[in-house]
């Protein structure tokens, strides 16, 4: 059983996997200490698996679940649980895991990272910010507590700063695939993009099948608007690599658009938000390809639906939509008025 749930991974077939899992674990569960911890090993699975199909509630209790088997948890464990409760949007519960584990691992990096993060988005960010530097003063070398540093200050929009503590973090662990997928991030949120272009290629240099910087840089030079020919195949190949990703059908969608192939685009945004429905980009996205093919009474009602939707990393252009419904209303209106034509 765990060899084939293992093969279903490497397929990246998360479907497969997470219902092989379900079935182990509906299994009554076996009284020796072996088979509690096989339980543990197949719950962990299983919320790795409900992760990459982005069903983060089920995710949470799988991990919730796998605590529960066996010895007690370790650092890692506990770390999983509470960065699935975070993803689900359950941050009053994440909070209340993360600091529990932090009271039986204080020194580990990932639930310092989470506290911080947490804080921060609570509004307190004396305290969260004392955490990371704490956890920087502890290890000033160690390119994995860098690392986590340096993707608070990202997410805090303190680009500089994360930026600098990557470039330290990088002149120890220059091969560090994370640590350059990070620098490319955080590159071209201060709108750096020919820097940003060599990070991800450096990445992929380091690793060429690497879906997630494949979609970062094709997405970002569709963006643009800048070889979009390339951006096209490197989110395909993402795409292909990671078929589930909502992020990557939404990057294939808007590369479809930029290369003018309209009806594929819609398709491929359509089933993004099958799976992140709420999403303010690809609400965003999904409007400008039916504007684009003339469907404007359509397009108006995702660009409404975006300005309510998810936007978490404040990447929507909010003033732009805001345009485009004025537009797009006005359009509407002038229709509506004008004089039936004449037979």
């Amino acid at each position: 059983a765990y060899l084939k749930v293992t093969i279903a991974e490497s397929r990246r077939d998360f479907a497969g996997a997470a219902a092989l899992l379900e079935e182990i674990v509906a299994r009554p569960p076996a009284a020796d200490e072996e088979g509690a911890g096989n339980r543990r090993i197949f719950l962990v699975h299983l919320g790795f698996a409900y992760q990459q199909l982005e069903r983060y509630p089920e995710a949470a209790k799988a991990f919730a679940r796998a605590i529960e088997a066996g010895d007690p948890p370790d650092a890692s464990l506990l770390s999983f649980h509470a960065e699935a409760l975070y993803l689900a949007k359950q941050k009053d519960e994440a909070l209340v895991a993360v600091r529990a584990a932090r009271r039986r691992f204080p020194d580990d990096v990932d639930l310092g990272g989470l506290e911080a993060t947490l804080l921060r988005e609570k509004g307190d960010s004396v305290a969260a910010t004392a955490i990371v530097e704490a956890m920087r003063e502890r290890a000033p070398s160690d390119p994995k507590v860098l690392g986590r540093v340096a993707d608070f200050y990202r997410r805090a929009g303190k680009l500089p700063e994360a930026e600098a503590t990557l470039r330290q973090a990088l002149a120890v662990d220059p091969k560090s695939l994370a640590l350059l997928f990070q620098l490319g991030a955080v590159l071209e949120r201060q709108k750096r993009y020919d820097d940003a272009d060599a990070a991800f290629r450096q990445a992929l240099a380091l690793e060429p099948d690497s879906a997630p910087v494949l979609n970062y840089l094709g997405y970002m030079n569709a963006d643009r608007n800048v070889r979009v020919d390339e951006a096209l195949v490197l989110v395909q190949k993402a795409v292909e690599l990671d078929p589930q990703s909502a992020a990557y059908q939404d990057s294939l969608g808007w590369a479809l658009f930029r290369v003018n192939r309209l009806e594929a685009a819609e398709q491929a945004v359509r089933r993004a938000l099958e799976k992140d429905g709420e999403n303010a980009v690809i609400l965003n996205h999904l409007g400008d390809i039916l504007a684009k093919r003339g469907h404007m009474a359509e397009a108006l009602q995702n660009w409404q639906k975006a300005l309510k939707g998810e936007d978490e990393e404040k990447e929507l252009d909010r003033p732009r939509v805001e345009a485009k419904i004025r537009e797009a209303q006005g359009a509407l209106q002038a229709q509506q008025s004008a004089p039936p034509p004449t037979p």
